[in-house]
């Protein structure tokens, strides 16, 4: 009986290739010019599966357990028998979420992945302590002992911290153009999720690195009318516009074989593998016999032992940063800040924008900080006081491209709470990101349009931006 078992032994640092092959596949490359491959491909299938069903037919006539071979064999079979009989089902989200099910049962039902292992039993979404957010994700592997559920709605939708998350898996039905691109984007907006703490030092490795420190994800389908050589055409256009760290771990589709991102040669699976593609090569490897399913899993299990996973540091979670596409940032009086007063409209949310954000960050790491209760007291003119600066320590960055003089811009006279007159206050919003502590004086704020203002009277005025100052807080 013919296998394909070279890509299941041959293991070095996320990289497998082979050279094997009947027809014109050659190594895990596939033929772009021969317009019979697919069928080909077919009829070496049929004959490998036809001799595997033999071969294990006179196995299990001596003894009941032979080998996860037959185990496996069974299990792809009923999984395409199921996923038949749910295109009897009208409602496509009712379609979509038994298709869901069918892999979800086998992962957690099945008993092939260790207990530390959980399986999501539902839709859920990932969320990062930088305030980001993954789309709906169809299928989360987590750790089972000490992972908390964030927000839980009604047992349809939970989020996950994703320290706590190893990988996951999208499901689509029947891979075509659109749910391709869409399964990947979904794939993506998890995989570009930031942990800002380190993996726990944890599970032995069995290729010899040490642990990502990010999650996988995967790409699962039972079906498609796409040649693989199309699938992974498509995949190569989502590639092409994404950067590398976005790119899924490899595709998988039931009735036909595999994707992966490579380079000649090789395919490429593991994170920092990937990331580090110099010329990219698309690789298929066919599922021809019959055997797919147990490629899947044993590659799932290798990426599962090779992702570092730990607690949520769950305060981090208590109020996320605000996000402006891949930035995040924090108003330093928190709720405070975080929304102004308009006369007309009411409250409104205080943002700003990925722009605003990258000209504070990028003119501050020009700057040199200074010492948060020295800039204090230079405002209001006391005297220095080293012993004090010793005692509070703290460095902040003030955004000043005028270089003007800070008892000018940090401070500004308002009248006072208690009715004795005009007193001076502080005249600045505070903002925590990129690990530094930004003072934006309010001068900047409205002259520049640095935090937004009430979105409706902008809208009303034709403007996209302009600053209302909010009543202190």
């Amino acid at each position: 009986m013919a296998k394909d078992n070279k890509h299941r032994q041959k293991r070095a640092k996320g990289k497998r290739s082979e050279t094997e092959a009947p027809g014109k596949a050659g190594s895990f490359g596939l033929p772009t010019d021969d317009q019979d491959w697919e069928a080909k491909e077919a009829r070496w299938r049929a004959i490998l599966v036809d001799q595997a069903k033999r071969a294990l037919a006179l196995r299990s006539k001596d003894r009941e357990f032979h080998g996860l071979e037959r185990e496996f064999r069974d299990h792809q079979a009923q999984m395409i028998v199921d996923y038949d009989r749910t295109k009897d089902l009208k409602h496509p989200r009712d379609i979509g979420e038994s298709r869901e099910q069918i892999l979800r049962k086998f992962l957690s039902s099945s008993g092939y992945l260790p207990s530390r292992y959980a399986v999501s039993d539902r839709s859920v979404r990932v969320a990062s302590t930088t305030g980001h957010m993954s789309r709906e994700i169809d299928i989360a592997l987590y750790d089972k002992l000490d992972t908390v559920t964030l927000m839980n709605r009604e047992d349809v939708y939970q989020v996950l911290p994703l320290e706590s998350v190893y990988g996951v898996i999208q499901v689509k039905s029947r891979l075509t153009a659109h749910t391709i691109q869409d399964g990947l984007a979904n794939l993506a907006s998890f995989k570009s999720l930031d942990r800002k703490t380190p993996p726990a030092a944890g599970f032995s490795i069995s290729i010899g690195q040490k642990q990502s420190d990010r999650g996988f994800g995967l790409l699962f389908a039972y079906d498609s009318d796409l040649s693989l050589v199309d699938i992974i055409a498509e995949i190569k256009k989502f590639a092409d516009q994404h950067k590398r760290r976005e790119w899924a771990n490899f595709i998988f589709v039931l009735n036909k074989g595999f994707a992966f991102h490579g380079e000649a040669n090789a395919c490429i699976y593991a994170n920092e593998a990937i990331e580090a593609i110099q010329s990219l090569q698309m690789q298929g490897r066919p599922d021809r016999d019959g055997l797919g399913l147990y490629s899947f899993y044993s590659l799932l299990l290798e990426l599962l032992r090779n992702t570092g996973a730990r607690p949520a540091v769950i305060d981090s979670y208590l109020r996320l940063p605000l996000v402006a596409d891949d930035r995040s940032y924090s108003f330093s009086m928190g709720l405070f800040r975080e929304f102004g007063v308009c006369q007309k409209h009411g409250d409104f949310a205080r943002k700003i924008s990925h722009d605003q954000l990258e000209k504070l960050v990028s003119w501050c790491r020009t700057s040199q900080p200074i010492n948060w209760v020295r800039a204090h007291h230079i405002a209001y003119g006391q005297p220095e006081d080293e012993s004090a600066y010793a005692r509070q320590p703290g460095e902040v960055y003030i955004y000043n491209p005028k270089g003007l003089p800070l008892s000018e811009i940090l401070t500004a006279p308002t009248p006072s709470p208690f009715g004795e007159g005009i007193v001076r206050s502080l005249a600045y919003d505070a903002i925590e990101t990129e690990g530094m502590t930004i003072l934006i004086p309010l001068l900047y704020t409205v002259t520049e349009g640095i935090v937004s203002g009430c979105p409706k009277c902008n809208k009303e005025a034709g403007r996209e931006t302009e600053e209302t100052v909010p009543e202190k807080g």
